[in-house]
């Protein structure tokens, strides 16, 4: 959701208790900022034309995975879902959404599923977009495209969830992002024990590692499919599921919560 979105209107959101009829109203609800998409979908593939060599796999390889996939990815979801709420409050629109008749815990699931969506669709065209200019640079590796699409796929819902609770915790949710991925991500991840099973970027090495070009330049090892996509998904869920209790039990006060 953009912070650039018109604040809500009675008459451009209608929830219903129906679980259908609420998912229409949200998914027209849950708008992507199109400057902001539009630089996702095209800055790394204009990256990869000025600065990749033709052939230079390597290169291409580090652009497409180091910076794309374990930086620019969960930054751009942590600016996409860490507003998922705490934009209705700056916008004043929360009153309005919570008197609407389904709960809050559904409210904000079903913002997530919707807004979770988009992203998935809008990131699978930033990875075609860029994996096209990687053929067009002669440095694409046929064995990346299926693992490069379930990483990016399993990582974006890990990685919602934990932004959309960051969000609810603080208004300063970049903050808590960030601090997380220093600690966890680029701290437990590199350590060689079993504490890197914390970190998601470690699970999606393991996707990612399925490709042999990736295992030999980076020397991931491959692992378990299902443990890598019951690892994401589960700490996304888990993230999910406390966002929610939190979401039910906390009032937001206009005084501490509405500034940016």
């Amino acid at each position: 959701m953009s912070s650039e979105a018109e604040p809500i209107r009675s008459s451009t959101l209608e929830l219903e208790p129906g679980l259908i009829r609420s998912c229409q109203g949200i998914w027209l609800f849950a708008r992507l900022n199109r400057w902001t998409v539009g630089g996702f979908l095209l800055f790394v593939p204009l990256l990869c034309l000025v600065s990749i060599d033709a052939k230079s796999q390597s290169d291409f390889l580090e652009l497409a995975i180091s910076f794309y996939q374990f930086f620019l990815l969960p930054i751009y979801c942590l600016s996409v879902f860490g507003p998922l709420i705490r934009d209705e409050v700056q916008l004043d629109t929360l009153g309005f959404l919570i008197t609407r008749p389904i709960t809050r815990a559904r409210l904000l699931l079903l913002k997530y599923l919707c807004l979770m969506a988009k992203v998935q669709i809008v990131a699978v065209i930033a990875g075609v977009i860029l994996l096209a200019t990687g053929a067009a640079k002669q440095v694409i590796v046929p064995e990346l495209i299926a693992p490069f699409f379930l990483s990016q796929a399993l990582g974006i819902v890990a990685y919602g969830g934990l932004a959309t609770l960051f969000g609810l915790v603080s208004k300063k949710y970049m903050v808590f992002g960030l601090i997380y991925g220093a600690i966890v991500e680029f701290g437990f991840g590199r350590i060689p024990t079993n504490v890197q099973e914390l970190a998601i970027s470690h699970h999606m090495h393991s996707v990612l590692a399925a490709c042999p070009a990736i295992e030999t330049l980076f020397d991931w090892k491959i692992g378990s499919l299902a443990t890598a996509g019951l690892s994401t998904l589960g700490a996304g869920t888990v993230a999910i599921i406390i966002a929610m209790l939190l979401f039910t039990t906390r009032e937001y006060h206009h005084a501490d919560d509405m500034q940016k």
